[in-house]
């Protein structure tokens, strides 16, 4: 308990620095380089090792080939803590329970969440071994390539316009409007006089976030404009990075 405390208080102070010092952005960029944690273990990482740039367990080092050298000190964040249940087997399309021929309930087990505890991981900065291959590192290095970003943006765009949403280029009035999301008529609009592809992708990730965060039945649509604004960016540039 005494060591959870202080933990808390350090990420109790790393969030109050990030909005009064300007620290943002710095935020932003760890959250792009853990985006599958959440956000009280990814403000634990950054109170205890603002560099860390990639994460695993002891044992999960070692099956990469590194091991964590000597006098390192942990980064603690928090594991979920699963346990077996036995649960009604709910069907899908009804929302109710399944049953059997004589009536009875049908029960599966199923994976409950019971609480949080404390696990120790360590940043690659702190090991040694094998070199790791850096998927991160190739896709940053394409996207500065004009024949891969315009094959990304062109892909992105289709896909939206297959699964989710209307996304069109057209030349718009302002050649300032870089793009728009139309809320009312749920659709996107890109500015096809902008020749940098790698802003016209920026600006329909910008206009996207605005669509799943944004949208006419979304509780945030009525936000006031800059906090919007901030929000899509914030999700452009963690996107980007």
């Amino acid at each position: 308990m005494q060591k959870l405390n202080k933990i808390q208080k350090e990420v109790d102070r790393a969030i109050e620095r990030i909005f009064k010092n300007g620290e943002f952005q710095r935020y932003l960029e760890v959250v792009a380089r853990f985006p599958k944690y959440s956000l009280h273990n990814v403000m634990m990482i950054l109170s205890q090792k603002p560099n860390a740039t990639l994460v695993m367990g002891y044992k999960a080092w070692q099956e990469l080939g590194r091991h964590v050298q000597k006098g390192e000190k942990a980064i603690k964040i928090f594991a979920p803590i699963f346990e077996k249940k036995l649960q009604p087997k709910i069907d899908p399309e009804t929302n109710e329970p399944v049953r059997d021929e004589k009536g009875r309930t049908v029960m599966e087990k199923k994976e409950i969440l019971k609480g949080f505890r404390f696990v120790n991981v360590f940043d690659i900065s702190q090991t040694q071994g094998k070199e790791l291959f850096d998927i991160r590192k190739l896709i940053r290095e394409d996207l500065k390539e004009s024949e891969h970003i315009q094959s990304l943006y062109k892909h992105f765009l289709a896909h939206l316009n297959k699964n989710r949403i209307e996304v069109k280029e057209e030349v718009l009035d302002d050649p300032n409007t870089k793009g728009y999301y139309d809320r009312a008529k749920h659709l996107i609009r890109i500015n096809a006089s902008v020749e940098n592809t790698s802003l016209k992708f920026k600006t329909l990730i910008h206009e996207y976030a605005h669509a799943q965060l944004h949208h006419k039945e979304s509780d945030m649509q009525n936000l006031p404009r800059g906090h919007k604004e901030a929000q899509a960016e914030a999700v452009a540039f963690i996107v980007s990075k």
